[in-house]
């Protein structure tokens, strides 16, 4: 049973690797709320690199939205121990 668990949480981990993606965010993405010491989330930055089409597309933005773990791409499913 176990076994079966371990892969419905490996199955459930790329799916919403794919829909950050298709949302313009990073696949992976590292819960600083889970770090042992504080670690503060990284200044936004302009970057003349970056696709116009993910403009304004900003980790955290659904942060206080009234939002399912299913609709919410941020979400970690299991987090990757380190």
């Amino acid at each position: 049973m176990s076994s079966l668990q371990a892969l419905n949480l490996i199955v459930l981990n790329r799916l919403k690797r794919r829909q950050r993606v298709s949302n313009g965010k990073p696949a992976s993405i590292r819960d600083l709320s889970m770090e042992k010491k504080y670690t503060a989330t990284p200044q936004k930055t302009v970057d003349e690199n970056v696709d116009a089409s993910t403009m304004g597309v900003h980790l955290g933005d659904q942060a206080l939205l009234d939002l399912t773990d299913r609709e919410n791409d941020e979400v970690s499913v299991c987090a990757q121990v380190n």
